[in-house]
């Protein structure tokens, strides 16, 4: 009967032993996708495409711009454009250093099921004619629709009652579109998502 009371006991320890650690991985499992969720939150978004598809197959295009300013316009730190070897402040501000143009463009296909997936990379350099005139631009080299259509945006709302962040995002939003657009009227392929880096996201990616 003793023995029985202390395998009870035992048992007992175990179990609450066991609760604990679960516990422990359920507090710390939420904490990271609070923490992932934050900082996918704090990265910034956009409605250039809704409705694309979440599951099956799709097509996204991925953007790496040159521009050597953050998503509000402003110039990266002197250290950060150093460490990337990309130049001064001053450079960017009065040389012209950098730009909008979108010198990385992969479009990656997902096959239905998830389990394959195909990028292929588009040439920067390709002369294109636009879907539109951007900025009074009607052909050009296919990663030059993104500069074009945001530089046109900011000249577009400069005498308009929006904010300095208000006017950035919609000329980032313009970029995305125009950038879109002219991939889907080269290759013919739709495109449902798309994500886009600058330099700064690339070396904290790196």
């Amino acid at each position: 009967m003793f023995g029985a009371h202390r395998g009870a006991a035992i048992v007992g320890k175990a179990g609450y032993i066991l609760s604990c650690i679960l516990a422990s991985l359920v507090l710390v499992t939420s904490g990271f996708a609070y923490y992932v969720k934050a900082q996918v939150a704090s990265i910034g978004g956009s409605d250039v495409i809704s409705g694309g598809p979440s599951v099956g197959a799709m097509n996204i295009l991925l953007m790496g711009l040159e521009s050597r300013t953050d998503y509000d316009g402003n110039i990266l730190p002197a250290n950060l454009l150093a460490a990337l070897h990309a130049g001064t402040v001053q450079g960017v501000e009065f040389d012209g250093v950098g730009g909008q143009d979108t010198n990385t463009l992969i479009l990656i296909h997902i096959f239905a099921g998830g389990q394959k997936a195909v990028g292929f990379s588009i040439p920067r350099d390709d002369w294109v004619t636009f879907p539109q005139a951007y900025d009074g631009q009607s052909e050009g080299k296919i990663d030059q629709a993104y500069g074009l259509a945001y530089a046109q945006s900011l000249n577009e709302t400069v005498n308009s009652s929006m904010s300095h962040d208000q006017r950035y995002l919609a000329a980032n939003e313009a970029g995305q579109a125009a950038e879109i657009a002219t991939v889907k009227a080269v290759t013919g392929q739709p495109v449902d998502h798309f994500a886009e880096v600058n330099l700064a996201g690339y070396y904290e990616l790196a």
